[in-house]
């Protein structure tokens, strides 16, 4: 059965002080905060197994506290990776390769921390064992801006991941994968190659990117499903805003 793994090792830098004190999947949205819906989501499901949380070390008792007052129902490990300076971090993909040396590898549904859905993240993992290989969400862009911010994909004629660009100058595509990444054995398995062989370890986009030119990726198109980013300041007050509206 296939666990969770959630990317929560990042320092906030763009967000000044609050980033310094709080990490961003525990920033207050008015009603909890940003991570405990997709927790909510990961609790319920019944293809999750176990949780694994990677935090690096500066805020990795603010994790597990929260964790343990969650009370969760599915069994959860946090792994801090010992890391206490922004200069020093891993990157997302750093801190995965990590979490799987830590574990065993199995088939997985990868996350980041710091985003809002209006959907159940899970949902990838059903697709994945519908297909049977690696699915990543694929969401619209608002914007060209949002675009750029992120990534853009383009799927073959099959529904299969055939090109996939971060942080493009000029967008070809209006679908971008948030980091919502349902990954085969096989997949992860490849996440100690693509390291050595110089891969970028920083956002985890560059190893979908590198991974779907060697495995299969089906694209799974959300329509009408809609990311908050909490990325910045800015963003992080949109979110509040667009929650007491009731707009998610």
């Amino acid at each position: 059965m296939p666990r969770a793994i959630v990317l929560a090792a990042g320092f906030g830098t763009r967000m000044g002080a609050l980033g310094r004190s709080c990490p961003k999947g525990l920033f207050d949205i008015g009603e909890g905060v940003v991570m405990d819906p997709t927790l909510r989501d990961l609790d319920a499901s019944p293809l999750v197994d176990r949780i694994i949380w990677i935090s690096n070390h500066r805020f990795a008792a603010d994790y597990r506290e929260w964790l343990e007052r969650s009370a969760i129902a599915t069994p959860w490990l946090l792994i801090d990776d010992g890391v206490t300076e922004p200069e020093d971090r891993l990157g997302a993909t750093g801190d995965l390769n990590l979490a799987l040396e830590q574990t065993n590898c199995q088939d997985a549904l990868v996350l980041g921390s710091d985003n809002l859905y209006s959907f159940d993240v899970t949902l990838a993992l059903e697709r994945m064992e519908a297909n049977g290989c690696s699915v990543v969400a694929l969401l619209r862009g608002e914007d060209a801006d949002a675009i750029r911010a992120a990534n853009c994909v383009e799927l073959d004629g099959e529904g299969r991941l055939a090109r996939m660009e971060e942080k493009p100058a000029e967008p070809w595509s209006e679908w971008f994968a948030p980091p919502i990444y349902a990954y085969t054995e096989a997949a992860l398995a490849r996440v100690g190659e693509y390291l050595t062989s110089g891969g970028n370890p920083d956002a985890p986009g560059h190893f979908l990117s590198w991974v779907c030119e060697r495995e299969p990726v089906i694209g799974w198109r959300v329509e009408g499903g809609r990311r908050l980013d909490i990325g910045s300041p800015e963003k992080l007050a949109e979110a509040r805003r667009i929650l007491r509206q009731g707009r998610l």
